[in-house]
């Protein structure tokens, strides 16, 4: 008989795992706190976000295509754009040539880096390649900048282009990021294919490609989708869950369970001893978030959209301009800066209109809808040592599993890594995965 499974958390990971499984012919019940499954992706702040997929993001691409059978005017391809310090766009070209000749030649053509980094980087990326040079032991306990420095990259360069690079890509600057996951989170695109380099835009919110497809499976599956419920404690005897209890008193009984939650709220829900007797419990205690900032502009005309532009030395490190039936929308996002977290929000409004109109100059409409709105824990901070912290999917307790974007993926926390670790889950259930 196929197996129940209780999946607390019914953001991308636990409905990842839920839908999984529930193409098996598993029993699922799915808990959500919120009144609405979806998790803050299906929030009413960030559904004017765009998603922007690389090609080496296939976990995420494989579920979009089986949840949008023809998806293929989903996704909108992209060439990301730099502002630079004197006010022109560059951009990072990848010619149709075969890996790494295609990050060659948009190294030696990009205009962001000096020509003294271009040759240091490619010299270096040309050793990686040929395998002649192996990367530290202990790059782990490096940050990105340290290393960028050490292989021959300027201030400048790591100022202005790899900080605000790195920003986008993971949530975390250069002073604080490890190097491991900034080498790890490169590779793909620089090193890689130029299909994993490829960047696209998906043309629809989460809600339309992701959350509607999948409760529309759950109609046909067995699927119990109780929301509005919050979680409160796991019940462990020896060596495995017996049930989860909810605010309500009530409790909820399976043979395995999912907990797909932030690692702040799972910390809350486990038994003292779990986290006194297992590292495993006792690491998640230990991570930490990075905050954001976005502010969403809709202004009136239509502008040449969608792009994307990242801004080096400026209060918001990325800007996206996509076509919306009101106008243009632009969202503007600041990643962990403390100084650009603390101004007040007529400010942050301010800052925002003049960064638009620096890279659009002819950009002359007025705003008409100004939303900010202020994330806390928006990204997994991947300082040097958080490696070893995030846990991977499979527990000590023998019948629990862990799924989040925060837990050990090898992607920054983002819907890739969100994805992966769902689908992961589903295949330890279903014995795919050992």
């Amino acid at each position: 008989m196929p197996p129940s499974v209780a999946i607390i958390g019914g953001g991308p990971a636990g409905l990842t795992a839920a839908y999984r499984l529930a193409s098996t012919g598993a029993r699922i019940t799915l808990i959500e706190q919120s009144t609405s499954v979806g998790g803050r992706l299906a929030s009413t702040e960030f559904t004017t976000q765009p998603l922007w997929l690389f090609g080496c993001h296939t976990a995420t691409r494989t579920l979009l295509s089986t949840l949008n059978p023809g998806n293929g005017r989903l996704l909108h391809p992209v060439q990301p754009e730099f502002f630079l310090p004197d006010s022109r766009i560059g951009r990072l070209r990848r010619p149709w040539l075969p890996a790494p000749i295609h990050t060659v030649i948009g190294l030696l053509s990009c205009r962001n880096l000096p020509w003294t980094d271009r040759w240091r980087l490619l010299s270096f990326l040309e050793r990686i390649w040929e395998g002649a040079e192996c990367l530290p032991s202990d790059l782990e306990n490096w940050s990105a900048d340290e290393w960028l420095k050490a292989i021959g990259q300027s201030d400048e360069a790591r100022r202005l282009f790899w900080n605000t690079l790195a920003a986008w890509m993971t949530g975390t600057h250069l002073t604080r990021l490890s190097a491991a996951a900034w080498v790890h989170t490169m590779q793909p695109p620089f090193l890689g294919s130029r299909a994993d380099a490829q960047l696209d835009l998906v043309a629809a919110t989460f809600r339309e490609w992701f959350i509607d497809p999948i409760n529309r499976c759950f109609d046909k599956a067995d699927a119990v989708i109780r929301v509005g419920l919050e979680a409160v404690q796991l019940q462990v005897e020896k060596d495995a869950v017996t049930a989860v209890r909810l605010r309500d008193g009530t409790t909820v009984q399976a043979e395995w369970y999912v907990m797909a939650l932030p690692h702040r709220r799972l910390q809350a829900l486990l038994p003292e001893r779990l986290l006194t007797n297992y590292a495993y419990f006792q690491h998640i205690t230990e991570l930490c978030d990075v905050p954001a900032i976005t502010v969403h502009l809709l202004i009136q005309g239509r502008r040449p959209a969608p792009r994307l532009i990242l801004c080096g030395g400026r209060s918001f490190e990325s800007v996206a301009l996509t076509q919306v039936e009101q106008g243009t929308s632009i969202l503007l996002a600041a990643y962990g800066n403390d100084a650009v977290m603390s101004r007040p929000d007529e400010e942050l409004a301010r800052s925002a209109l003049g960064q638009i109109h620096a890279i659009v100059p002819d950009a002359k409409e007025v705003a008409h809808s100004t939303t900010i709105a202020r994330h806390p824990a928006a990204f997994l901070s991947l300082h040097p040592g958080s490696r070893a912290l995030r846990p991977l999917q499979r527990s000590p307790i023998r019948n629990l599993l862990v799924a989040g974007a925060w837990t050990d993926t090898g992607w920054p926390s983002h819907l890739e890594s969100a994805v992966v670790s769902g689908t992961r889950c589903a295949e330890i259930i279903t014995g795919q995965r050992r």
